[in-house]
């Protein structure tokens, strides 16, 4: 699965590509290059566009931790079985495109 970085590199290439088309040669690290990866980046998340990634499904709680006074296999049974009709599904972990600072 394709990183943030492996996205914004993509972006670049075919920036660049698209210039030298053009005759124009840019670096890289071009100030403009990087406002139109930038910019690109925008606009996909603006349209509800994510990066797919891989991660564990979550841990089951015990019922003990629930503050419950006992713990039945049907209900753990219950949950795995729920966690593996949601993966069938196709439900995926997803990421902001543009990683979103957090505060504190």
């Amino acid at each position: 699965m394709l990183t943030r970085e492996e996205i914004d590199n993509t972006i670049k290439i075919k920036g660049i590509k698209l210039l030298m088309r053009k005759g124009i040669m840019v670096d890289t690290d071009d100030k403009d290059l990087l406002l139109f990866v930038d910019d690109i980046k925008a606009g996909l998340h603006s349209q509800g566009v994510v990066i797919k990634v891989d991660r564990e499904l979550p841990i089951i709680p015990s019922v003990a931790s629930r503050g419950w006074e006992t713990q039945t296999d049907s209900w753990r049974n219950g949950c795995a079985n729920g966690q593996r009709h949601m993966v069938k599904a196709g439900y995926v972990a997803v990421e902001s495109l543009i990683k979103e600072e957090r505060d504190g």
